[in-house]
């Protein structure tokens, strides 16, 4: 399967559905009917079919998220991305936004942030629930995105059946429903907006993949500085299965780190990690 993030000019809706009405026009009794009917439809709006098509949506984060698409992408985007089969949606709780504080984000964040959310495939190719689960066996499965600037990381937690989460820009998100058709369009619900983190490095370091580290981290209290608000750093961690290919390498080393007698050591590790960054210099969701 190939996975290619771009973006293609579409074919205007607007134009089918006046040629398609022309040619309906033509079987009408004489030329002064057929001209009246033409003008009628050239003077429909169209801000008018753009709205009727987002609010005929059914599904209430999918319009949510259109509308969002709408406005913020413009409307030659949503209409490709809603009217072609071959993108898969990572759509959240439509009560989600508010709390998110998307809206009050620069429009140059908005782009991005609602490209992350969305996948562009080929030859009507959809990242299903058994597309994730065969790519995230023993590892987490990336895919590219219309911002092309991050991947979309999906993983499963807890053994085989589990539930599937998805991390874009730093935020993870579970998925609360899988593989939701509507039309043409692909898409899979999640808990909140990705990219507008929420939570402390301390809280996020939670996860638990990142259980080794967590705990190497805990045994010098290294750990407390992260619940810190008022400091800024960028903090890189390894997950598992990072410090397990570690262990096959270097055994003795790793198995060294977790020994409370080598705890300034492990402390030394963690700091190698962790960037601190200069008073007045702040990191978008990009960074």
């Amino acid at each position: 399967m190939h996975v290619r993030c771009g973006y293609e000019q579409p074919m205007n809706s607007v134009i089918i559905y006046q040629f398609v009405n022309r040619i309906n026009i033509l079987d009408f009794e004489d030329g002064q009917e057929e001209e009246e009917e033409e003008e009628e439809v050239e003077d429909q709006p169209e801000e008018v079919v753009e709205e009727e098509e987002v609010e005929a949506i059914g599904h209430d984060d999918l319009r949510t998220f259109a509308q969002k698409v709408h406005t913020v992408l413009g409307p030659e985007m949503f209409f490709d991305i809603f009217n072609n089969g071959n993108f898969t949606l990572v759509v959240p709780d439509d009560n989600k936004w508010n709390e998110s504080g998307f809206d009050k984000l620069e429009e140059e964040e908005q782009v991005d942030i609602l490209k992350m959310h969305i996948i562009r495939t080929e030859h009507n190719v959809k990242i299903d629930e058994h597309v994730i689960r065969a790519a995230t066996a023993g590892m987490y499965a990336k895919f590219a995105t219309l911002s092309g600037r991050s991947k979309l990381y999906f993983d499963r937690q807890g053994g085989r059946r589990a539930f599937i989460t998805v991390e874009g820009c730093g935020v993870n998100a579970s998925v609360l429903t899988n593989d939701v058709h509507e039309g043409h369009i692909f898409f899979h619900v999640i808990e909140k907006v990705l990219c507008i983190p929420t939570d402390t490095v301390a809280v996020k370091l939670t996860d638990r993949s990142f259980n080794f580290t967590r705990t190497l981290g805990g045994l010098s209290f290294f750990n407390e500085q992260l619940r810190n608000m008022d400091r800024k750093f960028t903090y890189f961690v390894p997950r598992d299965y990072a410090w397990e290919r570690a262990a096959n390498q270097f055994p003795e080393i790793v198995k060294k780190l977790q020994m409370p007698q080598f705890n300034f050591h492990g402390k030394k590790e963690n700091i190698f990690y962790l960037v601190a960054v200069p008073s007045g210099t702040s990191f978008s969701h990009k960074r």
